[in-house]
């Protein structure tokens, strides 16, 4: 290599590491076995609670309405997830959460972009609205959406749905067990103190083992072919193979539970 091309900044910075590991990290966030992992260790024993079906892709959208009435005839508290399914009108992959009561036909519904009022977000509740929602009302189900005293995604830069979704469900559930529950799950109403807030969230999360080993596969699966965005300022062959080299160096549990709310900036 020439003295021009080891003067070339080969490690990425820290904020450029971030970003990706976010990335990444929502991506592991999304999956349904980690998701009932990270709900199962947050909440301890969960004695008459399980979790229905998850509604994020085509084929699990196909039979939703079959899934849904499985539920039905259950006597447990059901917690699900869903992102808006796939349609020219909703391109938006933007997850919401659930929870059924089917004893007392109630079905509480969280989207993380709703606003205080109750009214629509940034980013469209369609999931939600237009299939789970008109579904469980003509069983008879009384619906309602669980509210926060500030919008999570208020931003377009927040795309962290996948984990908000997740924070607040599992938020909800403790506050049905409450003996003194709030009307609105409380949330930062300053953009960094909400940034702060899911950085802890998601430390918790990798803090777990499973979904850690979780986490450095699909960071493995990452930086094996990684976004061409990571070669930004390199040309030559052998520089972007020493960057790919320097990412794949990462843990990338040991980074994000040494990060630093300024760095969460997506």
């Amino acid at each position: 290599m020439s003295k021009k091309e080891n003067a070339v900044v080969i490690e990425p910075t820290p904020e450029q590491v971030a970003s990706w590991i976010i990335f990444t990290l929502r991506d592991v966030i999304a999956n349904s076995a980690v998701r009932h992992k990270i709900i199962t260790t947050q909440l301890g024993r969960m004695d008459g609670v399980s979790f229905g079906k998850d509604f994020n892709t085509p084929e699990e959208w196909a039979t939703y309405e079959a899934d849904l009435t499985k539920l039905l005839s259950r006597s447990d508290i059901i917690l699900f997830t869903s992102s808006n399914f796939p349609d020219a009108k909703t391109a938006e992959t933007h997850f919401q959460t659930f929870l059924v009561n089917p004893s007392k036909k109630t079905l509480l519904m969280i989207d993380p972009a709703r606003k205080p009022s109750g009214a629509s977000g940034i980013y469209s509740a369609a999931a939600a609205e237009k299939r789970i929602q008109p579904f469980f009302e003509a069983q008879g189900y009384t619906v309602n959406w669980i509210l926060t005293d500030n919008t999570c995604q208020s931003s377009k830069f927040d795309v962290f749905c996948q984990t908000w979704s997740l924070y607040l469900l599992i938020e909800a559930f403790k506050n049905t067990l409450s003996n003194t529950p709030v009307p609105k799950l409380p949330i930062p109403r300053n953009q960094v103190s909400r940034y702060t807030l899911i950085l802890e969230f998601f430390k918790q999360c990798v803090a777990i083992p499973e979904v850690c080993d979780a986490f450095k596969r699909e960071w493995a699966a990452f930086t094996a072919a990684p976004d061409k965005a990571i070669y930004d300022g390199l040309t030559t062959a052998a520089q972007k193979k020493a960057r790919k080299a320097a990412y794949a160096a990462i843990d990338p549990c040991v980074f994000l539970l040494a990060m630093t709310p300024d760095l969460m900036n997506p």
